[in-house]
């Protein structure tokens, strides 16, 4: 995690200045010529919290079962935990950074940079929300299905291209959102904050339920 962090030290501040800009500008005006107006998908990612989370409750409620559905019901609580606090804690981070969106950026009416304190709309940038819930729940899906590490990485690895390819993030706003979903699952996937939120054993070797 150490090494992690300060690679993230070194890697936001060099795309910052020397790629985010030219790399959006360029991939704006190829998708102008190419698809035409870029589709806005806000809500979706809360959606997909809400049901995650909702299904982390439910899945309490319900007994162990066999062990495959005690497998899926430990993984549905876990991803029910580390959904929410992730969208949490991105959230109010986007509020205290007010980096500029993108493609706010693109259109010429607000500068780059950090507004302090003053998150909002259009100013909701970093770090990338998508990238940090996203891979987080990667996270949880490697430890509780190993056997599909395969579908884990290649998510993992289609994202940044995703957010940067469609001109949602800078690529500086997806390197701190890979870093803070690796950042909140090493703490929600502790032994203290297992037992904590009580997260059954059957999720990848967690501690459990008392």
């Amino acid at each position: 995690m150490i090494r992690a962090t300060l690679l993230t030290v070194v890697l936001v501040p060099l795309a910052w200045r020397y790629l985010d800009h030219a790399l959006a500008s360029a991939i704006n005006d190829l998708l102008a010529e190419v698809l035409g107006p870029p589709i806005e998908a806000h809500y979706v990612l809360g959606i997909v919290v809400l049901i995650l989370t909702v299904s982390g409750i439910v899945a309490r409620l319900l007994p162990a079962g066999p062990a495959w559905f005690a497998e899926l019901r430990a993984a549905a609580i876990l991803a029910g935990v580390v959904a929410p606090v992730s969208f949490i804690v991105k959230t109010l981070l986007k509020l205290v950074f007010g980096r500029v969106e993108t493609r706010v950026w693109l259109m010429g009416n607000v500068p780059d940079g950090l507004h302090w304190f003053g998150g909002g709309q259009g100013l909701n940038g970093f770090p990338s929300g998508h990238m940090t819930i996203c891979l987080a729940l990667a996270a949880v899906g490697w430890r509780c299905y190993p056997g599909l590490r395969w579908l884990w990485v290649s998510c993992s690895v289609m994202l940044p291209f995703l957010l940067v390819g469609t001109d949602y993030h800078f690529i500086s706003d997806v390197i701190a959102g890979a870093w803070l979903a690796l950042v909140l699952y090493a703490v929600l996937t502790s032994p203290r904050a297992l037992a904590f939120f009580r997260i059954p054993s059957a999720a990848g070797g967690g501690r459990a339920e008392g």
